[in-house]
């Protein structure tokens, strides 16, 4: 027989069930999050995020004068002692409970778990939602369409920055915005390969090695598209390729001298504030790093649900490092509520090891 809705849906549950459904629905980790692991912090502090220099981020009120320059806010609840909180709700209404309640007597106990299984989508859906958050905030991070690196929210109708680039350093030796003939939405004249090749050049003579470019789909098919492109690949072949393939210009990419970079392309999508569909990383926008490894970590807080989440009336569990899944039901009306939060910021040490190139 299945279990009454209070023993079923509650939040040890529902991390359990979200544990099946990514491996059903296939749901692989984020790309950013290799480049920036989750860590669980005890307590968090805005000091102890480090951005270019190892200087401490800053957060500011948003400059309103320069709002064109930021791509998406992402909307917050609120602030919590100085971090973006993030808290979304999922109820089960008394028809709901009542529906179920009616399935458990019914003679075959699986309509009452698929039942149980179409309810537990709304949490489903929030964990997601939570998932996108740092996600979002890593590619702001690694894709500043204005140069310096920062993540853009939006809480209690104010619009903040987090700025890792206090000093402005990072803007002027780790990044690069193409002038009008050379942006690569100009087939007949852009030059991508000298364009990585003059991002590598410049990043050698301080050190740093870059071995990887990250972009979105659009990007790589401006750049696959440039004349020049197709013209070193020719005067390199010991024949005259009939038709230049993604996979040719890949491998020159890859085995040339000067180049040496592995492409990589991110095409993943999120549902933004607006309710459309985006890529996490801009067109036009290429990150440069040092391989596929980590730049920093995304740090995720005690939620006040966990803190201090009355556990005689719900129920906690923790997924994924650091979203908090509560549940409680209230007496009148008879309503299961379940909250996803999670308190998430980034610490970038290794910001300077990266570069951007804003090719369009």
């Amino acid at each position: 027989m299945a279990l009454p809705l209070k023993e079923a849906f509650t939040a040890r549950a529902i991390g359990v069930l979200w544990d099946a459904y990514k491996q059903t629905m296939g749901i692989a980790p984020y790309l950013g999050s290799g480049f920036f692991p989750a860590s669980k912090s005890p307590t968090m502090d805005l000091k102890w995020f480090k951005g270019s220099k190892g200087l401490p981020v800053s957060l500011t009120p948003s400059n309103f004068d320069a709002l064109a320059t930021v791509r998406d806010r992402i909307g917050f609840k609120e602030m919590e002692t100085e971090m973006p909180f993030f808290r979304e709700s999922y109820l089960v209404k008394e028809k709901d409970a009542q529906d179920y309640e009616n399935m458990m007597n019914a003679a075959d106990p699986a309509i009452a778990q698929e039942l149980l299984r179409q309810i537990a989508l709304g949490p489903m859906d929030l964990i997601q939602g939570a998932d996108v958050v740092p996600e979002r905030m890593i590619w702001q991070l690694l894709c500043p369409v204005d140069g310096s690196p920062k993540i853009a929210i939006s809480a209690n109708n104010v619009d903040y920055d987090y700025n890792y680039d206090v000093d402005g350093s990072y803007k002027s030796k780790n990044f690069m915005e193409l002038l009008e003939g050379s942006k690569w939405d100009n087939p007949e004249t852009c030059d991508p390969f000298e364009d990585l090749k003059a991002a590598k050049k410049s990043m050698k003579k301080r050190g740093k090695s870059i071995t990887l470019a990250v972009m979105n789909d659009n990007t790589w098919n401006k750049l696959v598209k440039s004349k020049k492109v197709h013209d070193y690949i020719i005067a390199k072949a010991s024949t005259s390729p009939v038709f230049i393939e993604e996979s040719d210009i890949r491998r020159f990419i890859r085995e040339s001298e000067d180049l040496r970079l592995e492409i990589m392309v991110y095409d993943k999508l999120f549902i933004g504030d607006s309710g459309a569909e985006k890529t996490f990383i801009p067109d036009g926008m290429v990150a440069l790093l040092p391989g596929k490894t980590a730049l920093g970590s995304t740090k995720y807080g005690k939620t006040p649900e966990e803190r201090s989440g009355d556990a005689s009336i719900g129920n906690l569990s923790i997924v994924n490092t650091g979203v908090a899944i509560y549940t409680y039901t209230t007496p009148h009306p008879i309503v299961t509520q379940c909250i996803v939060s999670e308190i998430v910021l980034p610490t970038y040490e290794r910001m300077d090891d990266t570069f951007a190139i804003k090719a369009y």
